[in-house]
Order: structure tokens, then sequence, then C-alpha cells
């Protein structure tokens, strides 16, 4: 890992003590954990996650998420000129910007992908169970200092 890399980790603890041959060695419900991450606005970013949701807002730059269970959801400056790969296993994609959703092989995920010219960000999005959703951030949201 570089200088200019950021790793999260988090681990919930195994339990110890006279009780723990009790109950489970681990705590599989009922455990919240929320995360705010504020990266530049330019930053490329590797998103490993496990359930839960993800959501990536105002990021110019090339994105990959994957996650087992959940959603992840994109709130993009100008979505269009992204070229976009989603894929989910069992779930749905959703985009703001008219284009096909197609079923995936198995019939019980769904796939969008556009290819945009050289030199596009890209994002890279992988669902097991869940969704996917790209959105527009309206440009009244940005500011007059942030317009274009």
């Amino acid at each position: 890992m570089s200088d200019k890399e950021l790793t999260i980790t988090t681990t919930l603890a195994k339990r110890d003590g006279f009780f723990s041959r009790h109950i489970p060695g681990r705590t599989k419900a009922d455990v919240w954990i929320e995360y705010r991450i504020h990266a530049p606005h330019g930053t490329n970013l590797v998103i490993g996650h496990g359930p839960g949701s993800v959501h990536v807002t105002d990021i110019d730059a090339n994105i990959e998420a994957n996650g087992s269970r959940g959603d992840i959801l994109f709130m993009l400056r100008e979505p269009e000129s992204y070229s976009i790969d989603a894929k989910t296993q069992f779930g749905s994609v959703v985009t703001d910007f008219g284009a096909n959703v197609h079923r995936t092989s198995f019939l019980i995920g769904r796939e969008f992908a556009t290819n945009k010219a050289p030199g596009s960000h890209k994002i890279y999005a992988r669902m097991g169970y869940g969704g996917i959703t790209v959105k527009a951030i309206p440009k009244e949201a940005y500011g007059p200092s942030a317009q274009k």
C-alpha cells in the first residue's frame, strides 16, 4: 500500500469469557456501523463491501464497488459521461438516463453497460443480492461555485 491509499477494515471482536460457551461466538444481527468518508472530487475509489449499503456521491473519477448483499447508490454529476458496467446476481439495476437494463443469463439478476469515449471515467459495480442505482445530481444542487 502506498502513502496515497487508505484501507479501512472492520472486524467484530470474538466473545471470550465464562458465558461465551453458551452464546454464539459472533453476533450476526443488530449491529449498525456507519462510515462517512470524505474524499476529494477526483479520487479513484475501490470499494469491497460485505452486506449493507454503499453510497457514493459526487466523485468524478473511476469507481469500482462490490458488495455481497445490500445496495450500491451512485449520485453523480453527468452520469451519462461515464462508462458503466453494473451487474447483480439477484436484484435490480436502475439508471436515470434512458438506457436498457437487461436480465442476466440466469433471468434473476440485472445488468447494464455503456461504453463511452476512451478517457471517460469508468464505473464497475457488482452486487450479489440487492440493487445498484445510478442517479444524476441535478445541476441546481452543485451550487454556483461548483457548476461547470
